[in-house]
């Protein structure tokens, strides 16, 4: 999926247009993260089989605190991986800083479970 996003921005922002830069990180810290972390952690909770009504539980005490912790992750991260690193490498790129976000997550997810 991100694959074809960095694709799709591309296309939209080329890197060399004025503000270029700027502009492909706000598509992605703005309109793409929110939505893609929102799928992300609805998709988690229905494979840990909880019901939508739990999931959306989780999801309200959750998502606020992950989305501000994905901003100062992943903005710095995402600036350089849509900026200097070539396209075909991206998802290797976020691949490799999703190590550490992945136990971020974790732990967010298990700390909620135990409340």
């Amino acid at each position: 999926m991100t694959h074809h996003f960095f694709i799709l921005l591309d296309k939209l922002v080329p890197r060399r247009s004025k503000f270029g830069p700027v502009k492909r990180l706000l598509i992605d810290r703005l309109l793409f993260a929110p939505v893609y972390l929102l799928v992300l952690l609805y998709v988690r909770c229905v494979l840990e089989g909880l019901s939508h009504r739990a999931a959306k539980r989780r999801i309200i005490r959750t998502y606020l605190p992950i989305l501000k912790m994905s901003f100062r992750v992943w903005t710095v991260a995402q600036y350089i991986n849509l900026n200097h690193v070539p396209q075909q490498y991206r998802v290797l790129f976020a691949n490799v800083i999703s190590l550490g976000w992945n136990v971020y997550m974790a732990a967010m997810r298990w700390d909620s479970s135990n409340k």
